[in-house]
């Protein structure tokens, strides 16, 4: 599944669509490819990245997400970080939304 097909409403990461959507007058999604197979949507608030989601499509295989957070002191108070820092299938990090949510809305 592409970004776009993922981010598409229904879609298991739509979610982060619409928190951005309900908050566009401070928050900003943007998208880079960091190389051949690892891409990146990134959650801005003004100018401080506040969430990544980085997706990675091995050769032959569906491809696996992470939420990744960059700053350290935002990791630390982050509830289940450690869980939805992992790469999972999309169906297991849609699951993970609502702590991340959590996450955002304590920022």
């Amino acid at each position: 599944m592409s970004w776009s097909g993922a981010l598409r409403q229904s879609a298991p990461l739509r979610p982060l669509v619409t928190f951005r959507d309900a908050r566009r007058e401070i928050l900003d999604i943007q998208f880079r490819r960091l190389s051949g197979r690892l891409s990146r949507a990134s959650l801005y608030a003004g100018l401080t990245r506040i969430l990544d989601l980085d997706a990675s499509t091995p050769v032959g295989k569906p491809p696996v997400f992470c939420y990744y957070i960059a700053h350290k002191t935002h990791r630390m108070t982050a509830g289940g970080y450690s869980e939805w820092s992992k790469w999972q299938w999309l169906d297991q990090l849609a699951d993970l939304w609502p702590e991340v949510e959590r996450y955002l809305l304590d920022r």
